[in-house]
């Protein structure tokens, strides 16, 4: 017994959002192997199980797919404001994205500034500290 569309998909062999169209297609090959008169691999079990499965598809079709599409407006200049939005959104999320990059790279600059001033204050602490020895 058949419970699911993803079940009887997975049976006819296709993916769980195909469409009737390409459900009929698969049943079509499957059929033509399982069929008692074809004669290549008479299992009447798996027959009837693709059966059942080509028959809950026919039932139960898939859900319509949305899509976002540019331009999917009815008239020109309703696919010019989606283009000319969609860029604006763009360019935004490009200007963020280098924001992001250019403050990341400061950070990282002011770090090893910070370092590389510990670094010299370490170097000329030793270095008095070897001049007082020397004097002593």
């Amino acid at each position: 017994m058949i419970q699911s569309r993803a079940m009887a998909c997975s049976i006819l062999g296709i993916n769980s959002h195909a469409t009737l169209e390409e459900a009929k297609r698969a049943y079509k090959r499957l059929v033509k192997v399982y069929h008692p008169d074809a004669g290549y691999f008479f299992d009447a079990s798996k027959y009837r199980e693709i059966h059942e499965a080509y028959q809950y598809i026919l039932n139960h079709p898939a859900p319509p797919t949305t899509s976002r599409i540019i331009g999917s407006g009815t008239t020109m200049p309703n696919r010019m404001a989606e283009y000319h939005a969609f860029n604006t959104q763009m360019k935004k999320q490009k200007e963020q994205r280098s924001a992001d990059f250019f403050a990341a790279q400061k950070k990282k600059d002011d770090e090893y500034r910070k370092a590389m001033d510990a670094i010299n204050n370490i170097i000329v602490a030793e270095n008095l500290k070897k001049l007082i020895r020397d004097q002593l």
